[in-house]
């Protein structure tokens, strides 16, 4: 956890878990993968694509995005520059 995080009060243990999620997605879809000479069926496909999208759109645009309430350029008042 950065001290930009602590400044802006970001609730980063429930951020790692859903990046834990995903990644524990990501590996069974590879684990999926493997057997099947790194084919998908169709439906298969669709799945995580939609799976995927859905995550990251709604990952950045809600979750993300709350880090973005402060400029780029935040320094915490209790951080020396």
């Amino acid at each position: 956890m950065t001290s930009k995080s602590l400044a802006i009060n970001h609730p980063f243990d429930e951020h790692e878990l859903e990046h834990q999620y995903v990644l524990g997605e990501l590996k069974v879809m590879r684990d999926e993968l493997l057997p099947h000479g790194g084919h998908w069926s169709e439906s298969v496909a669709e799945y995580y694509y939609s799976f995927l999208s859905e995550w990251v759109i709604q990952h950045i645009s809600e979750d993300d995005m709350q880090m973005k309430a402060y400029p780029y350029d935040f320094i915490p008042p209790d951080m020396p520059e």
